[in-house]
Order: C-alpha cells, then structure tokens, then sequence
C-alpha cells in the first residue's frame, strides 16, 4: 500500500517549525537523474478515495467512482 503518514504525525512534524515558514511538497519529477521539483499548495484539504493505478509513477491515483476503486482502495486526506 502507499506509505503514508497520519494527521497526528503531520503535526508533529510541523510543531517545532517556524509558524510563517511557507510549506511546498517535493516529488521526483521522474527524468533520469531524479530531480526533486517543489509543489505549490493551495491550502485545501478534501478526504478522497485513492486506488491503484498503472498510470501513476506512485501506482496509485485518485478515483471519483467508488466502484473503480477495487480492493486497493483506501480513503486519505489530499492537501492541495
């Protein structure tokens, strides 16, 4: 399954940060020399249920129809 991490570690990580530090996520872009590329966020949070999917470097992917789903499926929190 994807490795994720909880709410509560979320804050734990964030709780002896800087309070005005601006926050962006990072990914491997995914070209040869694995160049990490920092993500904007614009600071909305949607529960939403995720599957796999063979067209996602991760494996998985959002899913808007529950049914496609399939038994990978799992619902987690996406910050955007």
């Amino acid at each position: 399954m994807l490795r994720t991490i909880t709410v509560a570690e979320l804050i734990e990580l964030l709780q002896d940060e800087e309070q005005d530090m601006k926050v962006v996520f990072a990914a491997d872009y995914g070209d040869h020399g694995h160049t990490e590329q920092a993500l904007a966020i614009r600071g909305q949070i949607e529960a939403v249920d995720i599957g796999r999917s063979a067209y996602s470097a991760s494996g998985f992917a959002i899913v808007d129809d529950p049914d496609e789903m399939g038994r990978d499926g799992e619902e987690v929190l996406v910050i955007r």
